[in-house]
Parts: structure tokens; C-alpha cells; sequence
């Protein structure tokens, strides 16, 4: 197999665990954002984070993945994922990682080591 067609391999390998995952961020964040709307209280953000506002939670996560459906759309996941990755705060990229490892998915396989 020729390097090229290797290389075209890999890409195409990843582009479709992005949109993958992708698909799996938006699912589990109307899940969520469903329960916390429904039960109407706190939920703990992390194990070692005091619990947060409901509704703050709810605006973290859904901002968190409000550009991916666009990023599908154009059939360009990869740079979807980088682009929440490196827009969220700490809080919303230690959900994005939890939630894809939740999945068996690492985010830094997907968007490389972004700062």
C-alpha cells in the first residue's frame, strides 16, 4: 500500500470517528439538558467540583456543542471538534472529555494535543 493511500485511509478513518463523536456529544447533551430541565436542580459538574446551578450547567453544555451540527452539515467534523475543544472553558472541555470517555472515545485522538 503506497504511503498516499495510507495517509487517505487515516483521514478518512477520522473523519468519520469525528462525526462519530460528534453525533454522540450533541445525543448525550439533549439528554442531559433534558433531565436537568425536567428534575429542576443541581448537578455535580465533576466528582471533585462543587455542584453548580442547573441552568448554568444547562448553558455550559449546550454551548459547548451548539457549532457542531453546523461543522455535520458541511461534512467536517474534525475541525467542528477542534473548534469546541479549543472555545470551551475547562468546565465545559473536562464534560466534552468525560462524556466521549464515557464512549471508549479520547478527544485528543480526534483534535491532536490543542492547548
Amino acid at each position: 500500500m503506497m504511503d498516499d493511500e495510507l495517509m487517505g485511509r487515516t483521514e478518512l478513518s477520522r473523519h468519520a470517528a469525528a462525526k462519530d463523536a460528534s453525533l454522540l456529544l450533541v445525543q448525550d447533551a439533549l439528554v442531559q439538558v433534558r433531565a436537568m430541565a425536567y428534575l429542576r436542580r443541581e448537578m455535580a459538574a465533576g466528582e471533585d467540583e462543587s455542584p453548580i446551578d442547573y441552568r448554568e450547567r444547562i448553558r455550559l453544555i449546550a454551548d459547548a456543542c451548539e457549532g457542531l451540527p453546523g461543522y455535520l452539515r458541511a461534512d467536517t467534523p474534525v475541525q467542528g471538534l477542534k473548534y469546541a475543544w479549543t472555545q470551551a472553558s475547562e468546565m465545559q472541555q473536562a464534560w466534552i472529555r468525560e462524556t466521549m470517555a464515557q464512549h471508549g472515545i479520547a478527544i485528543t485522538d480526534l483534535v491532536g494535543q490543542l492547548a
